[in-house]
């Protein structure tokens, strides 16, 4: 069994998160069994978690017990395969402990472009969500180097059937692509979609400020993939709003209109006439939602949300693609349907900028799957029949 230790000042905070993220991250990719976690400091031990450590992961939903704080030693440089410290003054304590750094262990989290992560001490910054942040973003990195390729969404046992009594192997969702056609072409590619595959796309296909020409191979691209009967593009506000600035009533196109998205597609008309009108048969036939049941329980598709107060089978369009209480719909929904959504990424809805993959809300059967493909994010997509996601 591999042994990893973290190492900050008092092993009351840094450490001491970065301990609980690593087991639960270990745990949801079933490498709980392979790598052990522990955590210590350089001073003084007993101490308990501080508060602020301990609200932060409760609000991430990370499972913590009760912790007290443990004194780095030589035999734990001994015993560790691997020692975390959380900046680069631990680093010189701990080798003045232990007489330098003999078998090469001691090292520091990285970010996904392998640059050290430098954490501060949330005791004196009193910014415990930055520190929440930088620690995850390092602890998914170390997991990668133990083979971690699946990873799954969290709480992925509350949202998965019990029995797949369905014609389908997967079930995915995919969340607003935005005309990041690149991130589009990288994702679907991890996919690897077959025809026992259902999937479905949630709306949000162009970006007015994007770049014209990746919004012009994005639509071509979605028009190619429309033809596939297991696949289902679903319509999002973006998506309504270009139906109905590009297109009249009969579905010409108007000449006025003059955005990048507008530019893109009637520069390519020149060469292909029948795009346009191929645009808007596409946008105008976008469902607002899907429904389908599998092992006995309800998923629902649709880009924003639901009316709480209605059934699914009675939602209008207004609360479907650009819901006007969102807050209350991720607060207050407390239906037995698993409800998944794109519109609005985590990180923004709950303020975490650690936010950036797929999210079960926690206490409530609710997916989402904006992850700010528009902007620097990634784009992502989820599999609800197993709870395993996948980014470009």
């Amino acid at each position: 069994m591999h042994r990893i230790i973290f190492v900050c000042y008092g092993n009351t905070c840094r450490s001491a998160m970065a301990e609980y993220i690593m087991r639960h991250l270990l745990k949801t990719a079933g490498l709980a069994d392979k790598v052990r976690v522990d955590s210590a400091g350089c001073k003084s031990s007993g101490e308990p978690m501080n508060a602020g450590i301990r609200r932060e992961l409760a609000k991430n939903n990370i499972p913590f017990d009760n912790h007290r704080s443990k004194v780095f030693t030589a035999q734990s440089y001994q015993q560790a395969d691997c020692i975390i410290a959380m900046d680069g003054g631990i680093i010189a304590k701990i080798k003045r402990k232990v007489g330098g750094d003999p078998d090469k262990k001691i090292r520091l989290l990285t970010d996904a472009d392998g640059k050290p992560l430098s954490v501060a001490n949330p005791f004196n910054t009193h910014n415990y969500s930055k520190a929440y942040a930088e620690i995850y973003r390092g602890c998914v990195e170390l997991l990668k180097t133990f083979g971690a390729e699946e990873t799954f969404i969290n709480d992925a046992a509350d949202i998965i059937p019990k029995v797949n009594d369905s014609p389908y192997k997967r079930l995915i969702a995919i969340g607003d692509v935005h005309a990041a056609f690149d991130k589009l072409q990288s994702l679907w590619q991890k996919l690897s979609v077959e025809e026992s595959d259902l999937v479905l796309f949630l709306g949000d296909y162009l970006y007015g400020m994007g770049d014209g020409d990746k919004n012009v191979a994005t639509l071509h691209w979605l028009l190619e993939h429309a033809k596939q009967k297991n696949i289902i593009f679903l319509r999002g506000n973006v998506d309504d709003t270009y139906l109905h600035c590009l297109f009249d009533e009969q579905g010409k196109m108007f000449r006025g209109f003059n955005s990048r998205v507008a530019k893109g597609i009637k520069t390519a008309a020149i060469k292909e006439p029948y795009f346009p009108q191929e645009i808007y048969s596409f946008l105008n036939n976008l469902p607002l939602s899907y429904q389908v049941a599998v092992g006995g329980r309800q998923y629902f598709f649709c880009h924003a949300g639901i009316n709480i107060d209605k059934p699914l089978e009675a939602q209008t369009k207004s609360y479907l693609i650009d819901h006007p209480r969102l807050k209350s719909f991720y607060r207050n929904y407390s239906g037995e349907a698993v409800i998944v959504v794109g519109h609005k990424s985590p990180k923004k809805i709950f303020g975490n900028p650690a936010l950036t993959m797929p999210v079960k809300v926690p206490r409530r059967n609710i997916v989402m799957l904006d992850t700010g493909a528009k902007e620097d994010g990634p784009l992502s997509a989820v599999d609800l029949l197993s709870g395993r996601y996948w980014q470009n």
